[in-house]
């Protein structure tokens, strides 16, 4: 498989991103693809040199991967699929710059993608679905096997979000059970009327008469006023001294 390797220039103010694939010889040969050209008016430009990727046939170090190996300054080599994996993991996009006088290209000086502030997460998500399908940087294996990792973790997020719901559920359940009220069921009670029973000995077996139960409200007395009181004795008194006065 050859390696796709994403090429930045700056026309004229203009940013653009182009595909370079490594061709059977070891060399890099530009394509017209632009993978990136809606998305250049979110770019602001690269930073400065942080490495560079060499073709495999022309690196004399042995490497245990067939991929170009891209030299970091903050990191060990690793191959130049690995690496930009890495990267795009942490919201990170690299890309490399050609020289200016050369005829075979193999050889990229690598540098890091600066984004505008004011750029969306809508246009961020695109822009990584871009990338890595422009560089394929994962094979239709991989990524399915990679899709499949993903579904199944998702699964078993919500498979324990769904037990921790239920366990919530019972648990207010049992809460709202501890604090019920107790109401204990009273018997009702006859203010007025109450039945006598049936004795053993009655054997008429006609229903028994009912006996008034007196109320509890009739056993206190109702009391006269103090002023009604007060007035019967001035009237007493005012009798008896009439009545003294007539004889």
């Amino acid at each position: 498989m050859s390696a796709r390797i994403p090429v930045y220039s700056d026309e004229n103010n203009l940013h653009f991103i182009a595909i370079f694939v490594e061709e059977s010889d070891g060399t890099f040969k530009r394509t017209q693809e632009e993978p990136l050209r809606m998305l250049r008016d979110n770019i602001d430009g690269i930073s400065i040199s942080q490495g560079d990727v060499v073709s495999p046939k022309f690196d004399k170090n042995p490497r245990r991967w067939k991929a170009p190996t891209v030299s970091f300054h903050y990191g060990r080599p690793q191959s130049v699929y690995q690496f930009l994996r890495d990267m795009v993991a942490a919201n990170k996009f690299y890309v490399f710059t050609k020289p200016n006088l050369s005829g075979r290209i193999i050889k990229f000086t690598l540098h890091e993608l600066k984004l505008k502030p004011s750029m969306s997460q809508q246009k961020l998500k695109l822009l990584k679905e871009k990338y890595v399908e422009s560089l394929e940087l994962w094979s239709k294996e991989q990524y399915r096997s990679f899709l499949k990792q993903k579904r199944v973790a998702g699964v078993g997020i919500k498979a324990r979000q769904q037990r921790l719901l239920i366990k919530k559920k019972q648990a207010f359940q049992k809460l709202l059970e501890s604090h019920r009220p107790t109401y204990v069921e009273q018997q009702p009670v006859e203010d007025f009327i109450r039945y006598r029973k049936l004795d053993a000995s009655d054997e008429s077996g006609l229903t028994p008469e009912p006996t008034p139960r007196i109320s509890p409200i009739s056993i206190f007395k109702s009391r006269k006023s103090k002023k009604t009181s007060e007035l019967a004795d001035q009237r007493g008194d005012f009798n008896k001294r009439s009545i003294f006065d007539i004889d």
